[in-house]
């Protein structure tokens, strides 16, 4: 969730997006990768520092869904990315990226 140029495209900061997920019921955090950095662009003006101040975050996190909805699924396994495409990288990397599961990219 930290990866992404905010300010470029008038969305919300990565400590806010960060606090959403982690709130959000049915989601476990399963690891974190990439080195946590600080996302806080220069001259760039924004009312909520106060209640989410710049904080280090890794540049992926990764959360298990727990009871989810059957749907029209293509796989039982997909994997979710919550990042830009660089963060692919360091998943294969790690090992994560074991095809033929399906990846679902989240839009930032």
């Amino acid at each position: 969730v930290n990866s992404y140029q905010y300010e470029r495209f008038g969305v919300q900061r990565p400590e806010r997006s960060a606090s959403l997920v982690a709130s959000a019921p049915g989601l476990t955090p399963i690891g974190d990768f990439g080195e946590p950095s600080i996302n806080l662009a220069e001259d760039y003006e924004t009312n909520d520092l106060q209640d989410f101040p710049p904080t280090a975050l890794p540049e992926i996190s990764v959360y298990e869904v727990s009871d989810a909805t059957p749907g029209a699924r293509i796989t039982n396994n997909p994997i979710v990315v919550s990042a830009d495409g660089s963060g692919m990288v360091d998943l294969a990397a790690a090992g994560l990226i074991d095809m033929p599961y399906l990846m679902r990219l989240k839009s930032l």
